[in-house]
This record gives C-alpha cells, structure tokens and sequence, in this order.
C-alpha cells in the first residue's frame, strides 16, 4: 500500500475542499486521520496560541507516511523524519512555523479508508497521531531521526527574531525599510504592511492593512526628520507610515 504523502502551507494559491478546527486538545498526542478532500483542507488554530510545530506519527504499517522537503511548504521551514523500516515515515516533525491564533493553513493527506474514518471517529484505533505545539519542541534524538529541511540561518539578530514572529504567510518579503537605529522594519508582504518592532519582538499589521497596486510600491525607506516609513514606487512617495502614529494589530511574537 502507498504511503500517505503529507503537504502542509499556507493558505495562498490553494482552494480547500474541505475545512476543519483545532481546538486545545490537540495541544496533548491524540488521534488523527485524514480528511482526504483532493483539494485538502483549511484548518483553522482554535488552540488559544499561535502554532510552531506539528508532529505526526503513523500507528501501522498500512499508514506509513511519505514526507519530503518539500512537505512543509511555505508553513513550516524545519522537517525531521524517522523511517518505519519498509521504505516509509513513521514519525516526523514539522517545526519553525508560525499560524497566529485565529490564523488558519492549508494541509493535504490521501484519504483513509471509509472504516479506518468510522473507527477513529468512535473513539477506537486511529490511523495516525499527531500533535500541536504552541513552541519548537526539542529536535528529536536517538535512533533513526534525520533532519531533512532546514531553514536558511538569519544574517543578524534583527533579521532572526523578525522572521521568528512573523506569522508564516508573511515571510516571503517583497520589499522593506529599517529605521537607523535598527529597532524598526517595515516590510511588505502578500499586499500587506508590517512593522516589526525590535525592543518588543512583535510584528504588527498596519491599518489600512493594503497598500494598493496603483501604483504598486517597489521601495521602503525611512525619513528620521518626521519619523516616518516612506513608500515608494519608482522613487516617489505613494504612502507614508509614521512611525509613532501608525495604528496596528500585533500578528506575531519572536520565541
């Protein structure tokens, strides 16, 4: 029997078939199966934290797990495997994310077996278990466990801890500004303006949370004179964020 191949991202460019909750119980191991939509599914964080990790472990052989690098997708930067002994996954963990509460992402798993789904919905035998984390876990040790993705390790501290709270939709940056003193970053991302605050580890979205496309902004700097983020396209302001005056939601905390 195949493996069940494993995709996890974020929500941009997919259309979930289906939908579901995590809720605080699976803050503890508990029983999992697949939804087994083709186009997956949106699960939505109901833990009452933000989600960092997530661990899977198959109960049989006929559920072994197929993970690869590319199983984390944009979601998770970090994935460690331990094999089952017949050429699947029996174990791995997905850490280095970021799914702010109320948050939600993207996950896709071939479907179980209508009894397999009848079995584990009566409380009985699950073909998977998984796990939530509100923090990285320990890398696993011992036997068998091999880190098949890393992420790319930060430049500087600033960069390390921005990306750290940056809810894992919004780190691939099209564009940023730092304040001299480098306690500040504005940074655009998926349309929207962020503003990572150094001293408090947070990002925060910016209201009005989109900057438009006419015209689109290709450059961020910072004018110290009025203590502002100038947005800029081809060289010329199109918006303007003070840097005191500016209303924000906090998205995301460094850990």
């Amino acid at each position: 029997m195949p493996a069940y191949l494993i995709e996890f991202d974020t929500l941009s460019g997919h259309s979930p078939g289906t939908g579901a909750t995590l809720t605080p119980p699976v803050l503890d191991l508990v029983g999992w199966r697949s939804i087994g939509n083709a186009q997956g599914g949106r699960f939505i964080n109901m833990t009452g934290g933000p989600i960092r990790a997530i661990y899977l472990k198959s109960n049989s052989a006929a559920s072994a797990l197929q993970v690869t690098p590319a199983s984390g997708g944009r979601l998770f930067n970090t994935v460690w495997v331990k094999p089952d002994g017949a050429g699947g996954v029996a174990e791995s963990y997905f850490m280095d994310g970021n799914v702010p509460t109320f948050g939600a992402f993207w996950m896709r798993v071939p479907p179980n077996t209508p009894v397999e789904i009848q079995e584990c919905d009566a409380g009985q035998a699950c073909p998977f278990s998984g796990q939530v984390f509100a923090q990285n876990p320990a890398a696993p040790t011992g036997p068998g466990w091999t880190q098949i993705r890393s992420p790319q390790p930060s430049p500087t501290p600033l960069w390390r801890d921005l990306l750290s709270a940056t809810p894992s939709e919004y780190r691939v940056i099209d564009s940023y500004g730092e304040t001299p003193d480098g306690q500040h970053v504005l940074f655009l991302s998926q349309g929207a303006v962020l503003l990572y605050d150094h001293q408090k580890k947070t990002v925060s979205l910016v209201t009005p949370p989109k900057v438009g496309t006419a015209p689109p902004v290709n450059a961020v700097r910072f004018d110290p004179a009025p203590g502002e983020f100038q947005l800029l396209y081809n060289g010329h302001v199109v918006n303007r964020v003070g840097l005191g005056a500016a209303v924000t939601s906090e998205l995301g905390r460094s850990v």
